[in-house]
């Protein structure tokens, strides 16, 4: 029986952690006769399997990550809404106040959350002084995690925290929400 190669490839999405990852392997794993799995940093897995020449190709199982996307992580544990306008904060005030509530929480950050589309690079740049960098996946030493989920308003910014240092953003337990404008 003659057999021929088929490749697909799966799209984790950022900052859904750990857990989409193994979603995506694990729905991987069930298709028969695979010879190749690769995980790159991308958050692509690949899959490279043999089918029949004479069958049909096999349908890749569908994969759902909204439960695992960083609002979803983010609303696993408790937010809190701040008014930056009650601790008289503003401009980049508003960033340094949410590490001062997380600091005072005994919480260390794990992650912003922006929506996609939002206005968040923008309003950096024009709110905090000096150079903060070009890399758009790190703020102020805080991952930048889109969320393309669209349950984010385009002015709303998350800060997640959790009580260990170092701690992936899957492990979030805290969340800060402020509006920008």
């Amino acid at each position: 029986m003659n057999y021929q190669q088929r490749t697909h490839v799966v799209d984790v999405p950022q900052g859904a952690g750990t857990a989409a990852f193994l979603r995506a392997l694990e729905g991987v794993l069930r298709l028969p006769m695979v010879q190749n799995i690769n995980v790159d940093i991308t958050g692509r897995v690949t899959a490279t399997h043999y089918v029949p020449m004479d069958g049909k190709d096999l349908e890749l199982p569908t994969f759902t990550f909204d439960d695992l996307t960083p609002y979803a992580v983010a609303r696993n544990g408790q937010i809190a809404e701040v008014l930056p306008a009650e601790y008289g904060a503003a401009g980049a005030g508003i960033l340094f106040l949410l590490f001062r509530l997380l600091a005072a929480a005994r919480l260390h950050p794990t992650g912003w959350v922006v929506p996609s589309g939002g206005v968040f690079r923008s309003w950096v740049q024009n709110h905090v002084v000096g150079h903060l960098g070009d890399d758009p996946s790190s703020l102020l030493g805080v991952p930048v995690y889109v969320d393309t989920s669209d349950s984010l308003g385009e002015n709303v910014v998350l800060l997640g925290g959790c009580p260990v240092r170092g701690a992936p953003f899957s492990d979030t337990t805290y969340t800060l929400k402020v509006s920008l404008l």
